[in-house]
């Protein structure tokens, strides 16, 4: 089954990643590509340049790209279809709504969406925490505030929310009682 983790930057999403990988072997992650600089807790980023990435816009056979926070991030279909055919839970961060609605369709009945909620006041004032540039924490803010606006105007989008109201345990409990299921 393919899990897409999706919510506004600093909800979590990397650290149910971190937990899941740490307590279930049956778990594999997907590792994408993008121009974007690694921070020190990533797990799912590989850093390239943009010439590199603009060469998988011309395999779309073999990719997803899409832009996000002013970056371009590539998923690589082979990860995917690796961890079903193996029948391992794969995790994808991704809070990109039209590339989202390729991978369900790709990928029809084994694909699940689980929103990462938060408050948006303090997913804001983690940028000031992290070694956010400057010039990105505008952008994320704004694309945040619209990941935000599209799941309180589709909820239906989303197969599963989990609220993150800064308890990590609660947090991972309820990721791992969706897990479960699986």
């Amino acid at each position: 089954m393919l899990y897409i983790l999706v919510g506004p930057s600093g909800s979590g999403k990397t650290t149910l990643l971190r937990l899941a990988c740490e307590n279930r072997p049956n778990v594999t992650i997907n590792v994408k590509r993008t121009n974007r600089m690694r921070r020190s807790d990533d797990l799912d980023i590989l850093t390239c340049s943009v010439d590199s990435l603009n060469d998988c816009l011309l395999n779309p056979k073999s990719y997803y790209v899409y832009s996000l926070y002013d970056n371009i991030y590539v998923i690589e279909k082979s990860q995917i279809s690796k961890a079903l055919q193996e029948n391992k839970i794969h995790l994808l961060i991704c809070s990109d709504f039209p590339t989202i609605e390729k991978l369900k369709k790709d990928y029809k009945g084994e694909v699940k969406t689980i929103f990462i909620y938060s408050n948006e006041q303090d997913i804001n004032e983690i940028f000031y925490e992290r070694n956010t540039l400057e010039n990105e924490k505008m952008s994320r803010i704004n694309c945040n505030t619209a990941i935000m606006r599209f799941y309180r105007n589709n909820p239906d989008f989303f197969d599963f929310t989990i609220i993150n109201d800064a308890n990590i345990d609660a947090l991972w409990q309820n990721m791992q009682s969706i897990l479960d299921m699986h």
